[in-house]
């Protein structure tokens, strides 16, 4: 029993020890682990960092925070790259010469964008010539202040008002004398020059043809283009008799205003006109001023179709220039 329980106790010793050291093992296994996860967190910590700083890079880029703003309009920011890129290998140029010309690309497409103003490729030809195409990419800085100039041209005849269409004009000024250091030379080559009677039968013969020619269009007998034939070929009033004033044509005022526009009374006239339709003939008055129908001064008559009517803002451009650069946050920084 004795033995047994030697036997016995000795296994439980052995068991108990076995036990001891099973567990001992155990704590060790548990513990291997922590060297690896260590290494593996410190990883994870490397690429976080790696991530954040090369993602504070691209938000710093994207957003150029730090860097200079040289200028700015509509929105859009313009920084020293821009602006070295602008002038490229031309020389004598300022950064704020160069930064003015971006500034003012962005401000003047924005202002066209809101007046419905734009400016094509044949647009710069017709106003530049084609040597405008080499500019483009040889001389980028020349090129877009050129293209700037036209849209600044174009919202000044926004500013104005753009009107489009097509005239009827019928001269009657041959006769009608003019302060003249030469008035002698011109009264004995032309006898009527100054005579009430042949100038108000010039003058009624005008009328007469705009007239009949206006009621032809309107009854549907001919086209606005058929009357403008009429006048240029009529022996009175047509290209042969005024071979040097304006005739019967179709005008665009977001290309320029011709002199025939400006004269006073159909400069105040033709803001009255609603697209879409047509005068009954009207006297318009020369640089001097006259406007009354009995005036001798009166130079021509016109009909006037309108087909587009839009723009005229009641403020000169230069002041509707400095509201848009306000609206448009335009700065130059340089």
């Amino acid at each position: 029993m004795a033995t047994d329980s030697s036997e016995e106790l000795a296994q439980d010793t052995e068991t108990s020890s076995v036990k001891a050291g099973s567990g001992g093992e155990m704590k060790r296994a548990l513990k291997l682990p922590k060297p690896k996860m260590r290494k593996r967190n410190l990883l994870y910590a490397v690429l976080i960092i790696v991530v954040l700083v090369g993602g504070w890079q691209v938000v710093r880029k994207e957003l150029r925070i730090g860097e200079k703003v040289y200028a700015q309009a509509a929105g859009h920011k313009i920084y020293r790259e821009d602006v070295k890129d602008l002038i490229g290998n031309t020389k004598g140029v300022s950064d704020r010469q160069a930064a003015t010309v971006l500034a003012d690309k962005y401000l003047t497409e924005a202002m066209a964008k809101d007046a419905k103003v734009s400016v094509s490729d044949q647009d710069l030809v017709n106003e530049y010539g084609k040597e405008i195409n080499t500019q483009k990419t040889q001389q980028k800085l020349y090129y877009q202040r050129k293209v700037n100039q036209l849209y600044f041209k174009k919202l000044g005849a926004y500013t104005r008002g753009i009107y489009k269409g097509k005239y009827l004009i019928a001269n009657f000024s041959r006769n009608i004398p003019h302060p003249s250091p030469l008035m002698a030379e011109e009264k004995s080559a032309n006898p009527n020059l100054g005579n009430p009677k042949a100038i108000a039968a010039d003058k009624k013969y005008a009328e007469n043809l705009l007239t009949k020619l206006y009621n032809q269009i309107t009854d549907g007998k001919i086209t606005f283009d058929q009357a403008i034939e009429a006048e240029q070929q009529d022996p009175q009033v047509g290209l042969k008799a005024y071979p040097t004033q304006p005739h019967s044509g179709s005008f665009d005022t977001s290309k320029g205003y011709g002199s025939l526009l400006t004269a006073d009374v159909t400069a105040k006239k033709i803001p009255t006109i609603q697209a879409g339709t047509t005068t009954k003939p009207f006297l318009a008055a020369t640089s001097s001023g006259a406007t009354d129908n009995n005036s001798t001064l009166g130079s021509y008559y016109l009909v006037v179709r309108m087909d587009e009517s839009r723009g005229g803002v009641n403020m000169s451009f230069d002041q509707y220039l400095q509201e848009s650069k306000q609206k448009l946050g335009y700065k130059i920084n340089v």
